[in-house]
């Protein structure tokens, strides 16, 4: 439950009362979709708890838009060409660790790049530390 309250929370406050930017909220949704519509979570969890390990999850993100463009011939026509946007990919990687012996219920690590972030989810699903705890 607290992964799902979490999870909720990520977008219940406006933008100016979090501490978790847009865009780690976006990818946190995106691990965290991928680990809560997964028909083996609770096994999952289970496992990584016996073996004191995390549950990874990896995936590829878009980069932002405005990495340029790329002219490609239009596909009806032999001499109109129009611009298409260059798409590029990196790699994010979200780890949930359960912590079942203590306030916090889980560690949910974000990396992208050379890009890392750590959140203590307590048992409220709600990130240890950071103002908008309830």
């Amino acid at each position: 439950m607290a992964l799902k309250q979490f999870h909720s929370n990520l977008f219940s406050k406006g933008e100016a009362d979090r501490s978790v930017s847009l865009e780690e909220a976006r990818l946190l949704n995106t691990g965290l979709n991928a680990f809560l519509l997964s028909p083996d979570r609770e096994r999952l969890i289970l496992e990584a708890l016996r073996q004191n390990k995390a549950v990874r999850f990896r995936f590829s993100v878009p980069e932002q838009p405005g990495n340029g463009a790329q002219v490609v011939n239009h596909p009806t026509k032999e001499l109109v060409y129009r611009l298409k946007p260059v798409v590029s990919y990196s790699t994010a990687v979200i780890e949930i660790r359960p912590l079942f012996d203590g306030p916090i219920a889980f560690q949910i690590t974000l990396e992208k790049g050379n890009e890392r972030a750590d959140y203590e989810v307590n048992w409220a699903g709600w990130v240890s530390g950071f103002p908008w705890i309830r």
